[in-house]
């Protein structure tokens, strides 16, 4: 089975610069364009001089000094409400976070991750129509 592929713009946002490394790598193979923050607060900063909407936010869950949750909550009640995301963590599935992204029925990935996982995932969840 094919890999899903894309031309959709990502935002990826994680403080681990090998894991942000490698997520930017497998998603511009697969066609994407791709934008990196290590930080919630750098990840803003882009969102608000952006001309146009990103497709994706990809975001690490727990990150220093403001949480994946924060940073997209910011976005979506200041730059766009409809912003599509996909929370990660290597947290345990039992952290207070991940329940509150699953009881939301909210898109997470576990890390670590496949290739094949994250571009069924991205694809996935950018197909999803709004609304």
């Amino acid at each position: 089975m094919q890999t899903p592929s894309g031309k959709e713009t990502i935002l990826i946002v994680e403080d681990d610069s090998d894991v942000r490394n490698m997520t930017t790598k497998i998603l511009k193979r697969l066609g994407y364009r791709v934008m990196e923050a290590e930080s919630g607060s750098e990840a803003y900063s882009i969102c608000s001089s952006l001309e146009q909407n990103l497709d994706l936010i990809l975001t690490d869950v727990v990150m220093p000094n403001m949480s994946g949750v924060q940073l997209v909550k910011m976005i979506k009640e200041n730059i766009w409400p409809e912003v599509k995301v996909i929370y990660m963590s290597g947290y345990a599935a039992e952290s207070r976070m991940h329940k509150d992204i699953d009881s939301q029925g909210l898109p997470y990935l576990q890390k670590p991750f496949s290739p094949k996982i994250l571009a069924d995932k991205v694809r996935g969840v950018i197909d999803q129509s709004s609304g």
